[in-house]
């Protein structure tokens, strides 16, 4: 079984592919408004392991993400891909990266932090608060107030909702803790790829140090800070994602809201 992945923009194939990968807990939907965006680029949206119409394909590991989106990249496209990740799915190109770079054409990250934090990383503390909450994460105000916070477009409401529906608190747990004791492969320093660093300047700090890690490790690297926005800013602004994406692909000039980062 492979995981899901929705094609757009099949007859932009000319400027290469674009494999978009989501954050935790919701799935490929999340990137669509983006890939409409882009319609120069052939686009893969992807549903990591675990979630999404991939659920089941399981348990979730950075290495089994990593390895099954590899696939895709050599199933899919003629001589590799652009990844775009956010969350979690930046970390997981981060695992790619570090296993399989040489399918890797550029990379562009969000919000990927590479320094653990000990209690969200920390399984049974996370199920079961998880499982606390479980008998009321289906109502529907509740996951309607959930995706306004999260800038959900009015029109994927329905999507984050089957996510949401969908997701047990083991899983979601599994994921959460996995991507919050997450650190950098060793395999990564030195690796070559072009790669784009985003976060959003309300971020935690951890995330803004991991820019700079990430920094340290690849040298063909930039970091961005995203002046006034916040963890999910691709979700809540896809034409301002879209245009800083098309912009680091095709050599333009980036949005003004980048300003460039080195941990001042």
């Amino acid at each position: 079984m492979s995981l899901f992945a929705q094609q757009l923009n099949t007859n932009s194939s000319d400027r290469g592919t674009i494999v978009f990968l989501h954050g935790g807990g919701i799935s490929g939907w999340s990137w669509r408004p983006v890939a409409e965006l882009l319609t120069e680029y052939e686009s893969l949206i992807v549903d990591l392991p675990g979630q999404g119409q991939s659920i089941g394909i399981g348990p979730f590991t950075m290495k089994l993400a990593a390895n099954e989106v590899s696939k895709i990249i050599d199933e899919r496209t003629s001589g590799g891909a652009h990844v775009v990740g956010l969350s979690l799915g930046a970390q997981v190109i981060i695992q790619l990266m570090a296993m399989n770079p040489e399918i890797i054409k550029s990379a562009f990250v969000s919000g990927c932090s590479v320094r653990p934090i000990p209690i969200l990383g920390n399984y049974y503390f996370l199920r079961t608060l998880f499982s606390a909450y479980a008998p009321f994460k289906n109502i529907r105000w509740l996951v309607q107030m959930n995706a306004r916070a999260m800038g959900v477009p009015e029109a994927y409401e329905n999507d984050f909702a089957k996510d949401t529906r969908l997701m047990v608190p083991a899983s979601l747990a599994r994921i959460v803790a996995i991507s919050q004791s997450f650190i950098i492969p060793k395999e990564l320093k030195g690796v070559s790829t072009r790669t784009f660093i985003a976060f959003g300047e309300k971020e935690l700090d951890s995330v803004k140090k991991s820019a700079i890690d990430l920094t340290q490790a690849l040298p063909n690297s930039t970091a961005y800070k995203v002046i006034g926005r916040n963890h999910a800013w691709p979700i809540q602004y896809p034409q301002l994602c879209a245009d800083a994406i098309r912009a680091f692909l095709s050599g333009g000039v980036i949005p003004e809201q980048f300003v460039r980062y080195d941990g001042n």
